[in-house]
């Protein structure tokens, strides 16, 4: 089911009404053709800038979910960025398309072309909260990751019993690489925050991290730490290669 996105919407809807009223952004008509963009020149430098802050929030969350491979990336950049589906969603919900001109499509081979003049006025919007710093610009980020990435994983597994935790995750890391693993623990403290890291442990290899996350609670950082690791090694978005030998 379909999580809510009015926390996205609302806050959308209401910095345009603010902002522009019944005004449009733009005037001229924001095309694509085939899959190729046209922006008018007097928004193209919001677009690119907008467009940079979206991907580039999303490579920092990524590795702050412990997504560090390229390709684990890479997976999970198709669907959540390269796809504009989820962008058209919310323009058309939070009724963003009278602040803009882009044609409606008519036919089925037309809907990417939308799409994508869809992703190009979100882009715009971006760039606009942020050169004016409005929290908008975070919603529309890290919002949209929060809010999108975790339909594409299975639900983080209950169990609050770490030996069954590890036992899974073993299994599962094992089954991956054909080679018998273990796991061992780690954490410091810094500046009142656990920073906690679970590595795969193999003879005559080097210890890999399998992930590292940090909370202001031992005791629940690492019970989260298992979960995580678990609930990514179970989707096909998170790659995991072997280790090098010593």
């Amino acid at each position: 089911m379909a999580r809510k996105l009015s926390h996205i919407t609302t806050k959308l809807t209401a910095f345009m009404q603010a902002h522009y009223g019944k005004r449009k952004v733009c005037k001229d008509y924001i095309k694509s053709e085939n899959g190729k963009l046209q922006i008018p020149d007097n928004l193209l430098m919001a677009f690119v800038v907008g467009r940079a802050e979206l991907e580039g929030n999303f490579y920092n969350y990524l590795l702050q979910k412990n997504f560090i491979h390229p390709t684990s990336q890479a997976r999970l950049y198709k669907p959540l960025i390269k796809n504009h589906a989820n962008f058209q969603e919310i323009i058309e919900k939070a009724k963003i398309l009278p602040y803009f001109t882009i044609a409606n499509p008519k036919t089925k081979s037309e809907i990417k072309d939308y799409r994508n003049a869809c992703f190009a006025c979100y882009c715009i919007i971006i760039a606009i909260s942020k050169n004016q710093k409005d929290p908008l610009a975070d919603t529309l980020t890290y919002g949209y990751y929060k809010h999108y990435m975790p339909m594409l994983f299975p639900s983080k597994s209950k169990s609050q019993d770490i030996k069954t935790l590890a036992q899974e995750i073993t299994k599962n890391i094992n089954q991956k690489w054909n080679k018998k693993t273990t796991l061992k623990e780690s954490y410091k403290i810094i500046k009142d925050q656990v920073e906690f890291r679970l590595l795969a442990i193999m003879p005559n290899h080097k210890g890999i991290e399998l992930i590292k996350l940090k909370g202001e609670r031992l005791k629940a950082t690492r019970l989260n730490s298992y979960q995580t690791l678990l609930m990514q090694l179970q989707s096909h978005y998170y790659n995991l290669d072997l280790p090098k030998n010593n």
